[in-house]
Order: structure tokens, then sequence, then C-alpha cells
């Protein structure tokens, strides 16, 4: 069994209405302990998928404040076994920002057109391919104005797919975040928002919704957010002039 692999295959005992139990082959999303150690403390403890843990670190400490660019990382390393790892980080400075909000974005931002939001959404749900596998996690994936795919992540938990597509960001400074937007297959609370804003996301779409704390702050950071992103129509609640309508062909 590949022990690096995002899933893993198991025994399950299957009970039908009738009482009926059969014993079949099933596959699982696999789970992986992380301890995050900066400067010989340690910071938190996360469970995680496994893979892309160099970009979940950077994102993870740049959503809390730790770090504004990947450049304040000095060294990074990543040891352990299947089920638990340790990552060690050494920061060129104490420089904690905390949940100090951001400045409200400023343009000028790229319009996304309906089509675009609608193609990512259908793009997001055909290839997931972790969560078609297993059921069992979340999506995030960034994309180009264009309508270009940068990058697809996929994790247990939100929090993380999110912190993991933030850290691929500020380990690639060519992507300008500003001329992009970011497709998520889950609910948009608070939390995410805010790490959309940290990083300058000018609109943040989801196929699922929105809560009201999400809202609130996307609408106090000059952020576009669209929900319910599925088939062909979706909600916008907020930065409605972002959202282009599609030029009509006769």
């Amino acid at each position: 069994m590949d022990t690096d692999a995002p899933w893993a295959e198991i025994s399950v005992l299957r009970v039908d209405a009738e009482g009926r139990r059969t014993e079949e082959a099933d596959v699982v999303a696999r789970e992986t302990v992380v301890r995050l150690v900066s400067n010989g403390r340690e910071l938190a403890m996360c469970s995680i998928s496994p893979g892309m843990e160099k970009e979940f670190t950077y994102g993870h400490l740049f959503s809390h404040g730790a770090i504004g660019a990947a450049s304040e990382v000095s060294d990074w390393t990543c040891c352990g076994s299947e089920g638990e790892r340790r990552v060690t980080v050494r920061l060129k400075a104490n420089t904690t920002r905390g949940c100090v909000p951001p400045a409200p974005l400023c343009g000028p931002f790229p319009g996304i057109s309906v089509s675009t939001i609608l193609g990512a959404s259908e793009f997001l749900q055909a290839n997931a391919g972790l969560f078609r596998r297993t059921g069992g996690v979340h999506a995030a994936a960034l994309w180009g104005a264009d309508g270009t795919p940068q990058v697809l992540v996929e994790d247990i938990g939100r929090h993380n797919a999110f912190d993991k597509l933030v850290g691929f960001c500020l380990l690639h400074p060519e992507i300008d975040i500003r001329q992009c937007f970011v497709m998520c297959a889950g609910r948009l609370p608070g939390e995410i928002v805010w790490k959309a804003w940290r990083l300058g996301v000018p609109l943040l779409a989801s196929r699922s919704a929105p809560t009201s704390r999400g809202i609130e702050l996307a609408r106090q950071a000059n952020m576009a957010l669209v929900g319910f992103a599925r088939g062909s129509r979706f909600n916008v609640y907020g930065g409605s002039e972002r959202v282009l309508e599609d030029a009509h062909r006769g």
C-alpha cells in the first residue's frame, strides 16, 4: 500500500434495509497529524491529508499572521511516519501580525464572466478526484481571470485546503493573485473569507453557501463573493460589478 497516497484501502461491512450484510473493499481519505514547530516552539497540531505539506505550512503561517511572504521563512523540513509528521520552520524574524484586518482590497480588478465562474464550478466538481473516490474531502481551486486553472487542492479540512492553496501562491510569486479568483466546494464562513482577504483574492466563489460573517467580511474587504455556483446560476453577495455578463451572439 502507498502510505503517501491521500487515500487508504479498507474492508467495510455494508448493511442494507433488508438486513443483508456484505463485506466489500472501500476507499477512505487518509488523515495525517502534522506538528508545526517554529523556532523551537510548537505552534499547532493539525490533521491534514498527506501531500503539499510545505504549501500547507506556508499557508497556515500566512493565514495566522506569522509571516507576510514566503521569503520570511529561512528553513523548512518535514519528517516522520505515515500517521504523524513533524514540520519544522525557522522564521527570519518575529513578525507576527495577528488578526489585524488588512486594508480593503484596491483595484483595478479584472471582471470575471458568468460562464467562467460556472465553468470553474463544473471543473472543480469533475476534477476533484479524491472527493469522487472517497466522498470525504474538501476542494478549492485557483483560476486566472481568463478561465485558466492554476491549481486544485483537496484536503480532509476546508481550512487546510485553503491554506494549501494560499501556500501554493506564496511559493509561486509569479502568480498575480489580483488577476485571479478562487472556487471552493464547501461553505464560505468568515475564517475562509479572512484567509482570502489576507491573500488579496478579488473574487471568492463556492458551489455552496456563505455565512453571515463571511458576507460581512467580504463586503468589508471590498471582495466579490459568489455562492451556490452550480448548474446555470449563482448568487452574488457583494462586488457584483466584477461579475460580467457574457457577450451574446446571434
